[in-house]
């Protein structure tokens, strides 16, 4: 069977977060760890709130508001989450094979 983590950067995505949500339940083979970075300044931060409530493999990354697309930068986001998956993976002994 298949262990991955996924991470995904989001920003204002109220409206959408909630599909993707969905997507991830439904998937057969769930991953291991869910790595979500926020910058927004809609309900985005509470729904990935009450979603780290329900489930303890997804994890939450609340960045501070700033100019531009999450921050820095889109990629900047996306390092955020890949090291702290990894380090999470690492601490809590969790393996996984893919990063997505």
């Amino acid at each position: 069977m298949y262990k991955y983590f996924i991470v995904t950067p989001t920003k204002n995505e109220e409206e959408t977060i909630p599909n993707l949500i969905r997507s991830i339940e439904k998937q057969t083979i769930k991953p291991v760890l869910w790595v979500i970075v926020d910058e927004s300044s809609d309900n985005t931060k509470e729904i990935i709130k009450e979603l780290t409530k329900k489930y303890e493999w997804v994890k939450s990354i609340f960045l501070k508001k700033s100019k531009g697309y999450l921050g820095i930068n889109y990629g900047a986001a996306c390092k955020k989450g890949f090291d702290f998956g990894i380090e999470f993976c690492k601490r809590h002994k969790i393996e996984y094979e893919y990063i997505g």
